[in-house]
């Protein structure tokens, strides 16, 4: 009997080192971030994913299961590959996107925005309207109505909505519509035509309204010059300036080779900034970068065209 206990204990003490020596290395490589990948049939270093989100909160999805922790969070201990995190929140648009994960490196997804759901959608505009735009930081909105030809204003609210002056439509519709610096004029613009508007409040609102024609090629865009009563108009190959009064002709200013590049101006250094193609001393064509001084190029007639307001003003 006593032998027979002894063989018991020998056996069980040999079953647990054996047990113990087999999962060490389970044990050891589950410490040092190791998992076994069965689809390798070996062990391998994981990674992890770490989630933020703005709002906090959102139900943790990967790869179709529901995790049990919510954001911010991290998931641990996995394998190397692609993964598929989706959010869900209560009231916001879900989000999903893949995540690559390495071994024994954290693949950061700690910038993402969830959206509110568009519950609330207000109506601005009080009037009929064709088309609207906004200014960065001027707190109005503008509304435009093709069939009763009324410019609209009203602050970001819609609230204060009230008709600003009447205009001349043109057809195709303005491609954008720009004030002046001193924001008592107003022009808009389509390809071959340029209505403006006058809203000086000593003229009364909407006193005049005319179109400029321009029969030249088609207008790429328009800029208000600095004395707020000439325009510089854009085509397919040339920079020309006309003045703000109906009936005139634009005058050239410069001839492009090329349609292809940016036109820029510049109001505080009065100056024009454009793109080109040039050909070089090798017969090659290059594209370059070019200033024109607008106030060196027109002297001495700046200070002529800088009168121009106030004679518009007694016509």
């Amino acid at each position: 009997m006593v032998a027979k206990d002894q063989k018991i204990r020998a056996a069980l003490f040999y079953l647990c080192v054996a047990v113990f020596f087999t999962g060490l290395p389970c044990i050891l490589s589950f410490t040092l971030g190791y998992k076994f990948d069965p689809g390798k049939f070996k062990f391998t270093m994981t990674g992890l994913i770490s989630l933020k989100t703005s709002p906090a909160g959102a139900t943790v999805f990967l790869n179709g299961k529901q995790l049990s922790d919510k954001t911010p969070c991290s998931i641990n201990e996995l394998l190397p590959g692609k993964y598929l995190v989706e959010l869900k929140l209560a009231g916001y648009y879900s989000y999903a996107a893949d995540a690559e994960v390495s071994a024994s490196n954290v693949t950061r997804m700690e910038k993402i925005l969830l959206f509110p759901l568009l519950s609330d959608v207000q109506q601005l505009n009080k009037e009929p309207v064709s088309w609207f735009w906004m200014e960065d930081g001027k707190g109005s909105m503008f509304y435009a109505d093709q069939a009763t030809r009324t410019l609209f204003r009203s602050d970001l609210q819609g609230e204060h909505f009230e008709p600003l002056a009447a205009f001349i439509p043109i057809d195709p519709p303005a491609k954008a519509w720009k004030f002046s610096q001193d924001r008592h004029m107003l022009l808009y613009f389509n390809q071959h035509s340029v209505g403006v508007i006058c809203l000086e409040p000593e003229s009364g609102i909407g006193r005049q309204a005319f179109l400029l024609d321009y029969a030249g090629k088609e207008i790429r865009d328009v800029f208000w010059y600095s004395d707020n009563y000439h325009a510089i108009i854009v085509d397919g190959s040339t920079i020309g300036m006309i003045e703000t009064r109906a009936g005139v002709q634009p005058f050239t200013l410069v001839t492009m080779h090329s349609n292809a590049g940016g036109v820029f101006y510049e109001p505080e250094q009065d100056a024009i900034f454009y793109q080109d193609t040039q050909q070089g001393a090798d017969g090659k064509p290059y594209q370059n970068v070019y200033r024109l001084e607008i106030g060196k190029k027109l002297y001495p007639f700046r200070d002529f065209m800088r009168s121009k307001p106030n004679e518009r003003v007694r016509e």
